[in-house]
C-alpha cells in the first residue's frame, strides 16, 4: 500500500517504540519484534524507527548474506579494486595533519613525513580526530565545534572470541547467531548494559564455523560472545583491575553461553577478549563507539553530520556521517561522496 508523504514524515520522526505501539498491543510481542535493537546500539524507546525498520525490511525481503572468507574478504575486494584503478594504499601509517589553505583542504602529511596532495580530501575516521587533531578547531566556527561536542557517540562493545577443540556441528549445534534477553522490558535491558551488568544484560553468540569452514582447522571451531558495553566503566580502571574485570566479565558471558552450548568451558582452547578500550585503540573511534554517533532521533537522517564539511573539498564518509552506522550505510556514504566528486569533475 502506498505510504502518504505525511505518514512518511511522521515515521522518520518516530522512535521504533512509537511504531510498535501504534500497531501492536502485547508488550511481549513488541519486545520480540524489537530484539535486534542491540545491532544499532539503542533501545526501541530511543532508536530511530527509520534506522531499525529499513535494514529489517531489507532482511525480511532479500534475506541475509555473509561474505565468503568473512569481513576481511570484503576489505580485500575493495583493496584490489583500488589498486586495479590506479590507487595506492599505505597500511599501518597514521595521518598526522590535513593541509588547509584559504579554507580549502589540499592534502595530508603522514607520520613518517611523507606528504600527499590532492584536489579532494576524504576522511572516514572519527570526526573528533578529523576536526580536532588532524585540522584544528581554529579552522571551524565555534558553533560548529560546540554542536559536535554536544552530539552523543554510540555505545561500544565487549567481545569474547573463542577457539574450540571440537566441531559443534558434530554435536548437533547448527545455529549461526543466537540472541539472549532476560526481560521483555527493553529499557531495563538497556539499563543493565549501561551498568555493565553482564549477569543479566542481553548478549549474542555468533557461531562463525557454522557459517563457513575457513575460520578454523578441521575438527576445531570458532565462535564469539558479545554484548554492548559502556565505555565509562572501563576508561579509568588501573591496569591490574582492568585485566581482572576483563577476565571476570568474559567468564560470566562464557557461563551464560554454556546454557546454550553444554560443556562449552571444557571445549575452549583459546580465548581473546576485547573491551571498549580495545575498540578505541584499534579503530581510533572516540570512546570506542562502534556505530559512530548514537542512532537516536536527534542524530538520525538529515540530523546526522553531513558528508560535506565547512572546509572546501573536505568530505566525510563512514559511521559518523550520513546515512549512519553499519557496513551497508557506510558504503552508501562513500558512494554519495564519490558521485558528488565525480559530478564536479565532469
Amino acid at each position: 500500500e502506498k505510504i502518504s508523504p505525511a505518514y512518511f514524515t511522521d515515521f522518520v520522526n518516530a522512535t521504533y517504540r512509537d511504531i510498535t505501539n501504534e500497531f501492536l498491543h502485547d508488550e511481549r510481542l513488541k519486545a520480540i519484534v524489537s530484539q535486534l535493537w542491540t545491532y544499532y546500539g539503542s533501545p526501541p524507546s530511543k532508536l530511530s524507527a527509520l534506522y531499525y525498520s529499513s535494514p529489517l525490511h531489507d532482511y525480511l525481503t532479500n534475506g541475509a548474506y555473509y561474505p565468503k572468507g568473512g569481513g576481511k574478504a570484503l576489505s580485500d575486494v575493495l583493496v584490489d579494486s583500488i589498486k586495479e584503478n590506479g590507487g595506492r594504499i599505505i597500511f599501518n601509517t597514521k595521518v598526522k595533519i590535513i593541509f588547509i589553505k584559504e579554507n580549502t583542504a589540499y592534502g595530508a602529511r603522514v607520520e613518517d613525513g611523507q606528504e600527499f596532495f590532492a584536489e579532494y580530501v576524504i576522511s572516514n575516521i572519527d570526526v573528533h580526530a578529523t576536526f580536532k587533531n588532524l585540522i584544528g578547531q581554529e579552522y571551524f566556527n565555534k558553533l560548529f565545534i560546540d554542536e559536535i561536542n554536544k552530539m552523543e557517540p554510540s555505545l561500544s562493545a565487549f567481545q569474547v572470541f573463542l577457539g574450540l577443540n571440537v566441531d559443534l556441528r558434530k554435536l548437533g549445534i547448527d545455529d549461526y547467531a543466537i540472541y539472549v534477553f532476560t526481560d521483555y522490558d527493553m529499557d531495563k535491558q538497556y539499563s543493565l548494559i549501561l551498568n555493565n551488568n553482564f549477569y543479566n544484560s542481553p548478549f549474542g553468540v555468533t557461531l562463525y564455523s557454522n557459517i563457513e569452514n575457513s575460520y578454523a582447522p578441521e575438527g576445531k571451531f570458532a565462535m564469539a560472545i558479545g554484548t554492548l558495553s559502556n565505555y565509562d566503566f572501563w576508561k579509568n580502571l588501573p591496569k591490574e583491575e582492568y585485566e581482572e574485570q576483563k577476565k571476570k566479565l568474559a567468564d560470566i558471558l562464557i557461563k551464560r553461553a554454556e546454557q546454550l552450548i553444554p560443556n562449552l568451558t571444557s571445549y575452549i582452547d583459546l580465548i581473546e577478549t576485547a573491551t571498549p578500550l580495545t575498540m578505541e585503540k584499534y579503530s581510533g573511534c572516540y570512546r570506542g563507539a562502534i556505530y559512530g554517533w548514537n542512532q537516536i532521533l536527534s542524530q538520525s537522517g538529515s540530523n546526522r553530520l553531513k558528508n560535506k564539511t565547512p572546509i572546501k573539498n573536505l568530505y566525510l564518509v563512514g559511521a559518523w556521517t550520513q546515512p549512519g552506522g553499519g557496513i551497508k550505510a557506510v558504503m552508501q556514504s562513500a558512494m554519495v561522496v564519490s558521485n558528488k566528486i565525480l559530478e564536479r569533475g565532469t
